[in-house]
């Protein structure tokens, strides 16, 4: 069977125009609710409440120390995360200064010892604070992956009427192909 020549031609054209699949980064967030929280030492004697707004220490005379986990999309261990943060607020509408919060990175399964970093906030009367954690935090470089940032975590020692709002993440993210 022949094929005639106008054929021919039409689909080599159609074949050096058709694109080609390419892959690219886009920069995400990703936004947990403070509920995730967990007291780091558990205990039945306490007024620390993880609820659907955030986690809260409820308490009036007793400062709680607190763990959240991070979210880090991963591929097969790499490390994605470019900083992170949590939000802390006020609940009985006074600031409360020097609040200490602790990050952490690594993943002892895949060799990367924790490195930890600790910051000190001031919580306002009303508002939040944020803390932020970056590379530079860790031995690295702004803006770009945290090394061992997989298992990002953060413990804050809150004190009585504190809270903590929301978790966020900043990653890249391969799309496409």
């Amino acid at each position: 069977m022949r094929i005639p020549l106008f054929a021919c031609m039409a689909i080599a054209l159609g074949l050096t125009a058709a694109p080609t699949a390419q892959s690219a980064t886009t920069n995400q967030y990703s936004v947990f609710a403070g509920g995730n929280c967990q007291l780091s030492i558990p205990t039945t004697d306490t007024k620390f409440r993880p609820r659907a707004t955030g986690a809260r220490n409820e308490s009036t005379t007793t400062g709680s120390f607190v763990i959240c986990p991070f979210a880090s999309p991963s591929s097969g261990g790499v490390s994605t995360l470019l900083y992170f943060y949590a939000t802390l607020y006020s609940i009985d509408g006074n600031a409360h200064n020097n609040v200490s919060c602790t990050g952490v990175t690594g993943v002892q399964s895949l060799s990367l010892p924790p490195v930890y970093s600790t910051q000190l906030v001031t919580i306002p009367a009303t508002g939040a604070a944020q803390i932020l954690w970056q590379g530079s935090n860790f031995g690295g470089i702004d803006g770009t992956v945290i090394a061992g940032s997989t298992g990002a975590s953060v413990t804050c020692n809150l004190p009585p009427q504190t809270g903590i709002d929301i978790l966020v993440t900043n990653y890249n993210q391969e799309i496409g192909t």
